[in-house]
């Protein structure tokens, strides 16, 4: 997104159009497609005025800047509508400034296989509704399992050839000013600060995109047309808590809630029978000390159809149970896309995490028995993670050596279990300390290794009366 510019598509990238549109299951009433330029957003206005010119009566109000904060359509018509974006970006400051006039007037969405980019991902996460009540306005913004969604920084764009200090630093004022102008409307927009702060990492050439379920969750986007569970199981009650939560978490980290990035799985997990039909369960284990509850309400019809809602202790609106939410957090958008399996339901268990890469990471293995070293020489440890329906977390670490021969720790976790095998023999770990510390370290500058490192552990072998180590590589 060029900082007051436009950014260089291919150039084949048609100005935007903006236009009436219907489409039921998005409840557009407008869609904006194409190269994002200044202009669109008074142009948005004018179509969205235009559409409601029966209701005269109806206020019309500015914002300072001369955009129509509330229009005639936010009085006159459902304020579940939307607009429908399809955009690979454009001008930034006409993406707040659709942004502004998005505001309390549309809703956002984004249907199948469209891309919302860029720029366009601002005027997206201003997608809202007045729920006429005590909840204010909340956030309504919809992009479709087949959609691409993609934020990014600013671009410092400086002409060719136009290297004078005068030049970059006016170049570097405007990228600045537009991330303050975005963050002067994060709250009111509930656009999340760490959304900003991701978005801000990632190079103008690049894309952050919201693929997968966490980060759908944590920066509170909803997802259309996926598929369901066969049944409401624990795991899925537990991913759908986790996963609202991680939106809170994300929210005040710093006040000791954790952080909604992490990988880690909060909850007290009930014990029942995967079930259709209605349903209401409390999960305790959430916020400071575990003493908050989640509760999910809701109903999962024959046809699949899933309704209800999430909430985190008592008093908070929550958010509504979607099909997506149900599942892991690890989980790719597209992979739950309707269009791409062969059936609207998925069989109970497979709430968890997908199958993927596993996780490898180097360093050196050590074998002592007593005081003698018997073995150090570099591995590869290679981790594979599943989740299981009664929500027990299996991590099989594979440590192989230079032979090929292999050393298998199990570690079980979750639901008041935790079990630890070394090549089948109940073990538990320790950190690298005693005998093993001073081998580690006098072999640490040979393999390469963390004698230190927080991923270092020992494993006794009953059986074998030896102890295996693994310590990670530096860096």
């Amino acid at each position: 997104m060029a900082a007051g510019i436009v950014l260089a598509p291919a150039p084949a990238v048609r100005a935007a159009e903006i236009v009436p549109y219907e489409n039921a299951q998005f409840a557009c009433v407008v869609k904006l497609s194409g190269l994002i330029e200044a202009g669109d957003a008074e142009r948005l206005a004018t179509v969205i005025n235009a559409m409601a010119s029966d209701n005269p009566a109806s206020p019309v109000s500015r914002v300072s800047d001369g955009l129509y904060k509330r229009s005639k359509l936010a009085v006159s018509f459902d304020p579940k509508k939307r607009i429908c974006l399809d955009s690979p970006g454009g001008n930034l400051a006409e993406g707040i400034r659709l942004a502004d006039m998005i505001y309390e007037v549309l809703g956002t969405a984004i249907e199948p296989g469209a891309q919302c980019l860029s720029a366009c991902s601002i005027a997206f996460m201003a997608g809202s509704e007045s729920t006429e009540s005590d909840a204010g306005i909340i956030a309504s913004r919809v992009m479709d399992a087949t959609a691409k969604l993609g934020f990014h920084a600013p671009d410092l764009t400086v002409q060719e050839g136009s290297y004078n200090r005068d030049t970059v630093q006016g170049a570097f004022y405007v990228a600045v000013n537009s991330v303050g102008e975005i963050l002067k409307r994060s709250g009111e927009f509930k656009f999340p600060y760490t959304l900003v702060g991701e978005m801000l990492r990632v190079r103008p050439q690049e894309f952050l995109y919201i693929d997968t379920v966490n980060r759908a969750a944590r920066w509170h986007i909803d997802v259309a047309n996926t598929v369901g569970p066969a049944e409401i199981s624990p795991l899925a009650v537990s991913n759908a808590c986790n996963n609202w939560y991680r939106f809170h978490a994300d929210q005040v980290a710093t006040n000791g809630l954790g952080d909604g990035s992490g990988t880690e799985r909060w909850g007290w997990v009930q014990d029942f029978k995967p079930r259709k039909g209605e349903f209401s369960f409390s999960e305790e284990g959430f916020g400071q000390e575990g003493a908050t509850k989640c509760h999910v309400i809701g109903e999962l019809k024959n046809d699949g159809d899933l309704s209800g809602s999430i909430r985190i202790g008592e008093n908070e609106i929550g958010t509504s149970l979607s099909k997506w939410i149900v599942y892991d957090q690890a989980v790719r958008l597209e992979d739950l896309a309707l269009s791409r399996n062969p059936s609207p339901f998925r069989p109970v268990g497979d709430e968890g995490a997908p199958a993927s890469t596993p996780g490898t990471l180097t360093g050196g293995c050590l074998v002592v028995k007593g005081d003698v070293l018997e073995d150090f020489e570099p591995c590869t440890r290679v981790t594979e993670t599943t989740t299981s329906q009664s929500i027990v977390k299996t991590e099989v670490h594979a440590h192989i050596w230079p032979s090929g021969g292999k050393t298998v720790v199990v570690e079980k976790t979750g639901s008041g279990i935790f079990e630890q095998t070394i090549n089948g023999v109940e073990t538990n770990s320790d950190a690298v300390s005693g005998k093993a510390m001073e081998f580690c370290r006098d072999g640490a500058s040979k393999f390469g290794v963390d004698c230190l490192s927080s991923k270092a552990a020992c494993y006794p072998n009953a059986t074998t009366g030896k102890l295996f180590c693994f310590v990670p590589g530096r860096g």
